[in-house]
Parts: structure tokens; sequence; C-alpha cells
């Protein structure tokens, strides 16, 4: 089975391909403008290459989203061994239901760690990793604090968490509102843009690095 880092390098592509995509819709109507001896378009007058565009922010979040939930349930068993249950993590599981009672339960059962990660994934089944504020909250459960401060660290970029915050709030405004500002234009998409999409791959690039390495250390 693949793991998170797989699954999310494989939407990423897909985002990313959007963006490729969009150009060659932009050069084929182009083709035609010259043809007829009109004005070309541009990106952001060409809402056919440009909403191509916003659909690749919206697949880059999803992807980013996606990979913190899948590499959470992937490490969380191993963390709680290797490091120990913490108060944020018994407070989740007091949360998810696991009362004194179901916890003595737990001390009788062969594989106790399994209906742990049950409960954990059951609790988080609806959790979103849409901002790095979420994320450092879920991995603090298991020990790892500060995850997004660590891989903006590692990626030697002060503005990564601002770049990735900022592209996740205009996927909310393109969900919520079709990218549309409050006087009803359309938002352009421009290089920064693009940008702040290449800067989700590097934080889960960098975060992964960091979560690999906290589970190498000793206990």
């Amino acid at each position: 089975m693949a793991d998170a880092l797989t699954h999310f390098e494989g939407i990423f592509a897909r985002a990313y391909s959007q963006l490729d995509g969009s150009i060659h819709i932009l050069d084929a109507f182009n083709e035609t403008q010259e043809e007829n001896g009109d004005p070309k378009f541009t990106y952001n007058t060409l809402t056919e290459a440009s909403d191509m565009g916003r659909f690749a922010i919206v697949l880059t979040v999803a992807s980013m989203d996606d990979y913190f939930t899948r590499k959470y349930a992937e490490i969380m068993v191993k963390a709680i061994k290797k490091k120990g249950v913490n108060t944020s993590f018994t407070k989740m599981l007091e949360d998810a239901g696991l009362d004194l009672a179901g916890a003595l339960e737990l001390l009788a059962m062969e594989r106790p760690y399994r209906k742990i990660r049950t409960l954990a994934q059951n609790y988080y089944q609806n959790y979103t990793t849409q901002s790095t504020g979420k994320i450092d909250k879920l991995f603090e459960t298991v020990g790892i604090s500060k995850l997004s401060s660590h891989a903006q660290r590692r990626s030697r970029r002060k503005t990564l968490i601002t770049s990735v915050n900022e592209l996740v709030k205009r996927r909310h405004k393109i969900v919520h509102s079709g990218d549309l500002t409050r006087t009803g234009k359309i938002q352009k998409i421009d290089a920064r843009t693009v940008k702040r999409i290449n800067d989700i791959k590097l934080f889960v690039e960098c975060s992964n690095t960091h979560i690999n390495a906290f589970l190498k250390q000793k206990s």
C-alpha cells in the first residue's frame, strides 16, 4: 500500500497538470484569435484557462490535507509506542469516547493499539488539515510540537508558513465564492500564486522529513 507522501505526490501532480493544461488552452484560443485578427487573450481574460489554475489551487490544498491525515494515521501507533502517551492524546481519546472502563478493557486486549488507532481514526475522520495551526494541533497529540515551524526552518524559507496559509485562504475563496471579490470581479492568478503552489510541496516534503526524523530519535 502506498504511503502518505506517495499519495500526496500523485494528487499534486494532477494539480500541476491543470496549470500546464491551462497554458495549452490559452495558446489554442490565441491561435484562433490570430486567424481572425482579434486581440489575444491573456491568462486572466480567458476564464477557461484561469479556472484550470483555480482548480489546481483546490487540488493542491487537497493534496496537503490528504497527506497530513494519512501521515498521522501512518505514524500514530509507532509514535505512542516509542514516545508514550501525552495529555493531548489522552484528551483526544476521552473526546473519542474512551472512558476509564474502556481504558481498563484495553489491558485485556490482545491488540490494544489497534483499538486506539481505530478510535483516533474515527475521531479525526472529518478533521481537515488545511491550515498550519490545525496541522500542529493534530501532531501535538503524538508528541511532535510546532511541526509547521520545524518544517519552515528546514526549508530555510522564513515566509513559508505565511505562503501556505495564503494559498489555503485563496482555496476557500474559490470554493465558497467562485474566487470573486466583494465587488463581483474575478481575482487574478499571478506568478506569486503559482509559487505558492510549489510552496505547498516544499512544506509537505519538509514536514515529512521532520516527522521521520522525530520517529528515529531515541525513546
